[in-house]
Parts: C-alpha cells; structure tokens; sequence
C-alpha cells in the first residue's frame, strides 16, 4: 500500500472502538476545511483498503474509478480517479445510468 504524500495528509487521529469513533485534529481542533481535507483522506483510505482486501483474497483488482454522495438537500458530492481516459468515463457514466436505473425499480 502506498502512503499518502506529506503535502496531502491531514493533521488528524482517527480512533476507532468497537463500533464507535473519534477524530480530533493532532495540532488544534479541526475546522470545516480541516473536517473536509480528513474526509477526503478518509476516503481515499477506504478505497486503498478495499483494494486490499481484494488482494488478500485472492480476487482480481477491482479498482474505484468514481464515488457520487446525494445529499438529502439534493447536493451532490463527486469524486473521479485521476488520469481516467475516455473509455473510464463511459464506464463511470454507465455505472451512473445503472444507478439511477435501480431508483428506478425501487431497488
């Protein structure tokens, strides 16, 4: 697993017990940017994670090339994988399609 570089890592300690957590800022208390830049990490933790744990079963890589959040006011949160080519982004839009298809269909 490749570490995040210095210049993009958040001051953060995340702990985590069972089934509850806590995140507190390791100079001063985490504001909205810095609350925002440990999401950011976090998620870029869980999809290392995932990836691993792919691995270590066995399984071929599955590799996440795109995340969307709908928020409950009708905002939405995205994130695409760096360097994705044409033939990437007809994957991610037709995941996309599928998505809203399964809406759809209650499912």
């Amino acid at each position: 697993m490749t570490p995040t570089p210095a210049d993009r890592s958040a001051p953060f300690v995340l702990t985590a017990t069972e089934g509850r957590w806590s995140l507190r800022g390791t100079r001063e208390p985490l504001d909205a940017a810095g609350l925002v830049a440990a999401a950011d990490t976090l998620r870029e933790i869980a999809r290392a994670l995932v990836e691993q744990a792919h691995a270590e079963a066995g399984q071929p890589a599955n590799r996440c090339v795109a995340e969307f959040v709908l928020h409950q006011d009708g905002g939405i949160d995205h994130w695409l994988a760096p360097g994705g080519d044409a033939d990437e982004r007809r994957t991610i839009a037709l995941g996309l399609r599928n998505a809203i298809g399964s809406l759809r269909m209650g499912g």
